[in-house]
C-alpha cells in the first residue's frame, strides 16, 4: 500500500509555515493606511505611535516699509517752504488689505503741516505735501508710522537739513586816506578792507576836482583785514593856490562791489 502525500502551496512544513506568517506581518506593518497619514494615498510612513500636527494657516504679519524719501529744500530763514514726502510700503499678507499712513515730527522749533498728517488710508506709494518753517539750521527728522490692523505699526523716519540764509555780499570799507604835499610831489594813500575783514581788496584812486593830473598808481600791499595803497601825482606848474580833490576806491573783487572813501583834498601853495 502507498503512503498519502499532502502537498503544501509554498508552505509546507512547520519552519517554512512560521516563515510565511513573518512575511504576512511585516507586510501589514509597511502597508497600513494608519502609517501613511496625512499623506497621498501610499504616502510617507511614519512609525508606529508618531502624532502628526496639523497644518497651521500663516499668521498675520505687520506692514513693511521700503522706501521713505523727501523732494524739496527748506532755508531757515522762519518762511514756509513747501517739501513733498513719499512713503512706499508693501502689505504681506494675503489678501492684501488697505493701510494707513501717518506723518509727524518732533524736532524743536519747526511748524511741520500737511493737511492730513493723522493715519489715513491710502494705496502705496503714498505722497503728502507738506509745509515746513524754522529758523534753525538744526537737522529735522521727521516720522512715518504705516499701519495693516498687525501690531507692531512699520516705523521709519528721514532727516531734513535746512539751509542756511544765503547772506547778501557788503561792499568793502575804507579805513583812512590822505593827501600829502611834499615839494611838488603829492602822495596819497588809503587804508581798506572786505566787510566780511577776510577777503582780499584792492585800491586805487580817482580825480574828483581841480586842474587834471596823471595819477601813478602802486600795488595794493598788506594783508586782510588791512590793505593799503599809494598813489603820486606831481603839481602841474602855474597851479599855485590850486586845490585839488581826489577819493580813494576799495573795491572786493569777489562780489564786485565798490566804496569810495571821503574826500582827499590837496592844496598846493
Amino acid at each position: 500500500m502507498k503512503r498519502a502525500t499532502s502537498v503544501d502551496g509554498g508552505c509546507g512544513g512547520l519552519s517554512l509555515r512560521w516563515l510565511c506568517l513573518v512575511l504576512v506581518l511585516l507586510s501589514c506593518f509597511f502597508t497600513t493606511p494608519a502609517m501613511a497619514r496625512g499623506g497621498p494615498a501610499g504616502g510617507v510612513l511614519v512609525p508606529p505611535g508618531t502624532v502628526v500636527p496639523p497644518v497651521v494657516p500663516g499668521q498675520p504679519v505687520p506692514a513693511v516699509i521700503d522706501a521713505f524719501t523727501s523732494l524739496g529744500a527748506v532755508v531757515a530763514d522762519g518762511l514756509p517752504h513747501t517739501v513733498t514726502i513719499t512713503v512706499t510700503a508693501t502689505n504681506p499678507n494675503d489678501p492684501a488689505t488697505l493701510m494707513s499712513y501717518a506723518f509727524s515730527t518732533l524736532s524743536k522749533g519747526v511748524f511741520f503741516s500737511c493737511g492730513i498728517c493723522t493715519a489715513s488710508a491710502g494705496f502705496s506709494p503714498v505722497s503728502i505735501t507738506a509745509t515746513i518753517t524754522t529758523k534753525s539750521t538744526a537737522p529735522i527728522i521727521i516720522d512715518t508710522a504705516v499701519a495693516n490692523g498687525v501690531l507692531p505699526d512699520a516705523v521709519a523716519t528721514l532727516t531734513i537739513v535746512p539751509e542756511a540764509v544765503a547772506v547778501a555780499p557788503k561792499p568793502p570799507i575804507v579805513t583812512k586816506q590822505a593827501g600829502v604835499l611834499a615839494g611838488a610831489t603829492v602822495t596819497l594813500s588809503a587804508i581798506a578792507k572786505a566787510n566780511n575783514n577776510t577777503s582780499p581788496i584792492t585800491i586805487s584812486f580817482l580825480q574828483t576836482g581841480g586842474p587834471a593830473v596823471e595819477l601813478l598808481l602802486n600795488p595794493t600791499t598788506g594783508l586782510a583785514p588791512n590793505q593799503s595803497a599809494t598813489a603820486t601825482f606831481v603839481v602841474p606848474v602855474n597851479t599855485a593856490g590850486q586845490t585839488f580833490t581826489f577819493v580813494a576806491v576799495a573795491t572786493d573783487p569777489a562780489s564786485g562791489l565798490t566804496t569810495n572813501s571821503g574826500t582827499i583834498t590837496v592844496k598846493t601853495q
